[in-house]
């Protein structure tokens, strides 16, 4: 009985909580880009896949260091190049500067993806200020520099 007690107290404590509201706010947007991108011809895209396209050099970059720039692990980065590879989005070629090592690039698919991914950033974008208006929007825009930039404990 007290570990249900202090289960919902945990909850109560966190359901109107900002962290628990940014983190929604965050899964709300990236359902609403992986949606219109797969209506766009990307279904095979999902979320985690983000953090590849995200993380890449145009000139190509090494799984390990879009692990590291990511903050997962080495494997789970290399199961979603492995993904995206295989969709098409991405090419795994040897590093020219050392041939252990792979670089991972975009392919035109790739290109295409965040080209599309980059429209529906700007319209999703435009549609927020049109429904908060544009002072509201430019005001959460402030708040939440200002959240990243505050100092945490280390």
């Amino acid at each position: 009985m007290a570990e249900e007690s202090a289960l919902q107290r945990l909850a109560d404590a966190g359901s109107d909580e900002l962290g628990r509201l940014l983190l929604r706010a965050v899964r709300a947007v990236n359902e609403q880009i992986i949606g219109r991108l797969a209506a766009l011809g990307h279904p095979d895209v999902r979320g985690p896949h983000t953090a590849v396209f995200t993380n890449l050099d145009a000139d190509g970059t090494r799984a390990v260091t879009l692990a590291q720039r990511a903050g997962m692990t080495r494997q789970a980065m290399s199961n979603l190049v492995r993904e995206l590879e295989t969709a098409g989005y991405l090419q795994v070629s040897p590093d020219p500067a050392d041939g252990r090592a792979a670089l991972v690039r975009l392919t035109a698919l790739g290109e295409k993806f965040c080209n599309d991914a980059a429209t529906v950033i700007s319209q999703l974008g435009a549609e927020w200020a049109g429904h908060l208006g544009d002072p509201e929007l430019e005001h959460l825009r402030r708040s939440l520099h200002a959240l990243i930039a505050y100092p945490t404990v280390a």
